[in-house]
């Protein structure tokens, strides 16, 4: 039983412990930063989910959410240096020591493992900062009628195409082709009316 609050003491103080200095914590409680962070979460979603383009705005939507985005990453970049930082800093100190046990060792090492674990788990934002930065490249790329770049880039290295999947494109492009000559089609007919 007395192990088992070691090792909970070890876990809470894993926990508790800041993953950032003083000074850093102050910074992003100001209002300008509070205000960056959540305009630069708002608009990475709106870019890796598309949701600009769903709604037909135009196109300057998807530059204003690319600017925030990209300052949004820059400033997790500050914070991500300072927070790898901070816990080396930590990790060479004995603030996080758990004493009075022959598992003292033990319970630390845990306390060190939960409070990594808690930095790279804060450290996770600029990835999807960059995300979302990529998929407005894309996005932009595709409302000027280029292909997009990044996103099936990404699709590719993370879930290759089955026989089935591409089967299924290739019948979306015939499709999409077939489509797009009915139309003209239609707007051939209509010029020989006129």
């Amino acid at each position: 039983m007395k192990n088992l609050k070691k090792y909970l003491l070890a876990i809470q103080k894993g926990l508790t412990t800041p993953s950032l200095p003083e000074d850093i914590l102050k910074l992003q409680l100001h209002p300008i930063i509070r205000i960056l962070r959540v305009l630069g979460g708002l608009s990475t979603l709106f870019l890796i989910t598309d949701r600009v383009q769903q709604y037909s705005l135009p196109v300057y939507f998807y530059v204003i959410a690319m600017s925030i985005t990209f300052i949004f990453f820059i400033f997790h970049m500050y914070i991500t240096y300072h927070r790898i930082k901070h816990i080396r800093k930590l990790l060479k100190s004995d603030k996080l020591d758990i004493r009075n046990s022959p598992l003292s060792r033990l319970a630390t090492f845990c306390s060190k493992i939960v409070l990594c674990a808690k930095g790279a788990c804060e450290t996770a934002a600029p990835i999807g900062s960059v995300l979302g930065f990529m998929g407005g490249i894309d996005a932009i790329r595709q409302s000027k009628g280029h292909e997009p770049i990044f996103l099936p880039l990404l699709g590719n290295i993370f879930m290759k195409d089955s026989p089935d999947l591409i089967a299924d494109k290739q019948h979306r492009e015939q499709y999409s082709q077939l489509y797009k000559l009915s139309q003209q089609h239609k707007d051939l007919n209509l010029l020989q009316k006129i």
